[in-house]
């Protein structure tokens, strides 16, 4: 394992004894720094083993090393722990190829759903696709017990998750089973968009949403959930929040959710089937957007 001081954070001297890291936040501040300590935080800016900064920090009669890097915790990077991570990324058009290039960029190892080291178990899977999913993409991470990320374009929106966990939360079957109670005629809507491109995927908007699922895959690689699908509109940006719960009537909810945990997440005037909340929005007013579009 080795120790080195997160780049992105720089170190500044407030004055002559304290210093601090980080700008625009200050995420440590050390005051009264000693000789000893500046000479283990300088070797810990190019990166150093345990076992080597113990034998510096006794050099420089540094009496209380783990003090020290207890205080430095909130920039310190731990590397050399973790094997590399992987995602595989379903999709061809613009948006996966970023997607992609900027997962490369973070140091995630990028696979394709078609390779075969696909087979292996990737940490997380990203699934592109325009207007509908097909079955098959969604059923292939589901029955490895891969979370997947689904990225659907449509004609005036983009929808980005939910992130589907396998075995927990809902699955993408759940979201058709939501999307029928609400309009019965979705199925036959669906059929007839299969295969269909949407003029959505501009390289204005694929920029946007790529930077988007880059960011909900780093969070999700670290442990943070997003349990939440954000529909962006194309044309004005506006960002839409919704949570989406298990269907009653699907398959994947077994016996491990009781109808209670479903009911409960209910609107108060919902009587009839679960429905998901009401979306959220949290980008300009529905009337500004209205306003912009005339």
């Amino acid at each position: 394992m080795v120790l080195r001081l997160d780049p992105r954070f720089p170190l500044v001297w407030r004055s002559p004894s304290d210093l601090q890291f980080g700008v625009d936040r200050a995420r440590v501040v050390l005051t009264d720094v000693t000789a000893a300590q500046e000479r283990v935080i300088a070797v810990l800016f190019r990166g150093i083993s345990r076992s080597g900064l113990e034998m510096i920090a006794a050099d420089a009669e540094l009496a209380d090393l783990d003090g020290t890097l207890d205080a430095l915790r909130p920039v310190l990077a731990e590397t050399g722990e973790n094997p590399a991570r992987t995602v595989a990324v379903e999709g061809s058009g613009v948006t996966a190829q970023l997607v992609r290039a900027r997962l490369g960029e973070a140091g995630i190892r990028c696979s394709d759903a078609t390779e075969d080291e696909a087979k292996l178990r990737p940490d997380l899977a990203v699934v592109l696709a325009q207007f509908v999913l097909d079955p098959e993409q969604h059923g292939r991470w589901l029955r490895r017990d891969v979370p997947h990320l689904p990225v659907l374009f449509s004609d005036q929106l983009v929808h980005i998750g939910p992130l589907i966990e396998p075995g927990s939360g809902p699955c993408l079957y759940c979201l058709e089973r939501h999307r029928t109670d609400a309009d019965p005629a979705w199925p036959a809507i669906a059929s007839q968009l299969w295969g269909r491109s949407a003029g959505t995927e501009t390289s204005l908007v694929a920029g946007e949403v790529a930077a988007i699922v880059v960011r909900a895959v780093l969070q999700r690689l670290d442990g943070i959930e997003a349990p939440d699908e954000l529909s962006l509109d194309a044309l004005t940006g506006e960002r839409v929040i919704r949570r989406w719960f298990r269907h009653p009537g699907c398959g994947c909810a077994g016996l491990e959710e009781p109808a209670g945990a479903v009911t409960s997440a209910r609107p108060e005037n919902d009587s009839a089937s679960a429905q998901p909340r009401a979306p959220i929005p949290i980008g300009p007013r529905r009337g500004a957007a209205a306003a912009a579009r005339a």
